[in-house]
């Protein structure tokens, strides 16, 4: 019976201990698509026209902003700085976003964007 009790009180523990974790943790979305416009009002930023597949997901149009992406690739997989980045309309990219929890819905933080992929 002690033994019993025993592993009650660690299923316990492991759910206290493992419940924070899981309600905090952001859900990232990878998808495709294309530069539609540049955001007028803010730099590193744009809005993105998600391609077919992905529209069920993300919406047929989001902002992503990329001042905080910590990775961009070229076509030939170099990394790139910001400044680098040459994102234009008509650029087709893939992206690892994360909702924006400061803007409203359908906008994203890329944390990874392939330029040409």
């Amino acid at each position: 019976m002690l033994k019993l009790q025993f592993y009650y009180c660690l299923l316990w523990i492991g759910f206290f201990i493992g419940t924070p974790v899981t309600s905090v943790a952001v859900e990232q979305v990878h998808l495709l698509g294309f530069v539609e416009n540049i955001c007028a009002d803010e730099p590193y930023c744009f809005e993105l026209r998600p391609e077919a597949d992905y529209v069920a997901l993300a919406g047929r149009s989001i902002t992503v902003r990329f001042q905080q992406v910590t990775t961009i690739f070229d076509p030939e997989n170099y990394e790139l700085t910001l400044e680098q980045s040459d994102i234009i309309p008509g650029s087709h990219l893939r992206l690892l976003l994360t909702p924006d929890s400061d803007g409203v819905e359908r906008n994203y933080r890329a944390n990874y964007i392939w330029i040409g992929d």
